[in-house]
């Protein structure tokens, strides 16, 4: 008769137990160690179990920053957006939106692209606005951008997610472009019919500029990770991806201060379930 496979494992698994615990007592271990080394094991196989990576490195966290040279309010949350950036786990982005550029300076860093992200971003959150400076974790938790507290605990409960593993291959600099291949595994189609898209982004740190106009008039303002270029598409499920994404340099952009970016989310949720980073420095010019 066949055999139920689940049994199977079962049987074999208490049968590698017996033996295990006949070799730890022949070899003089106690009952106090011997217990000691059946719960150390149960609460590995549980955190195991629940998704939670038993190694140090961990998946990384997307931060996204909307922000504005134009806001008054923003600076500190650029400058936590920096020390942010200090820590490899985190994978951060600065998005400056255009609608303060009329109400007395115009950001030189923003685009209409980082205004309709963090609209997707308000639609898919059920927020009936936008505004800055705003922080979005992993693509589903929000807060204002300069709020510490609210952010770490966001933050904390992202790394508990389970995360698709994304690779940024190869990237290659040639003609005044830089092209970069980008590998993801392990995903499966959503439940909920929603389905993944890839997002790339180029980053440039070390940016800076005199203000002298609207609310931050006479300010020199520090920023990092602000966002030169992006392009996204859909990905198929069940399969992995692989593509390639293409951009062009600025002849204006600090190579060395570039960075690719490459993350998978929901494209009607937003929920972000893999990041990698890499900066273009160690590639060469």
């Amino acid at each position: 008769a066949k055999q139920d496979p689940v049994q199977v494992f079962n049987l074999a698994i208490q049968n590698a137990s017996r033996a295990a615990i006949d070799f730890l007592q022949s070899s003089g271990v106690t009952m106090k160690q011997l217990t000691s080394i059946v719960l150390f094991t149960f609460f590995v196989v549980a955190q195991k179990a629940d998704g939670q990576p038993l190694d140090a490195k961990a998946a990384p966290v997307v931060i996204e920053l909307f922000t504005s040279e134009g806001c008054s309010s923003c600076p500190p949350a650029d400058t936590y957006l920096a020390e942010l950036a200090r820590d490899s786990s985190l994978v951060v982005l600065a998005w400056h939106v255009d609608y303060w550029d009329g109400l007395g300076w115009r950001d030189p860093f923003s685009t209409k692209e980082a205004t309709e992200r963090q609209r997707c971003y308000a639609r898919a959150l059920e927020s009936d606005q936008v505004y800055t400076p705003q922080l979005v974790i992993d693509g589903h938790d929000e807060c204002v951008g300069s709020d510490r507290e609210q952010s770490s605990a966001a933050i904390t409960a992202a790394r508990k997610a389970q995360k698709a593993p994304v690779t940024i291959q190869t990237v290659e600099i040639k003609d005044g472009k830089v092209r970069a291949s980008i590998d993801i595994d392990g995903l499966h189609t959503p439940v909920d019919g929603d389905y993944f898209q890839t997002v790339v982004a180029l980053t440039e740190d070390g940016l800076s500029n005199k203000v002298t106009r609207g609310e931050n008039s006479g300010r020199r303002l520090e920023h990092v990770a602000v966002v030169r270029a992006f392009k996204q598409r859909q990905v198929q499920t069940d399969t992995g991806y692989s593509g390639a994404f293409e951009f062009e340099l600025d002849a204006g952009w600090n190579r060395s201060k570039l960075k690719i970016v490459a993350f998978v989310q929901k494209s009607r949720g937003m929920e972000i379930v893999g990041a990698a980073s890499r900066a273009l420095a160690q590639e060469g010019k």
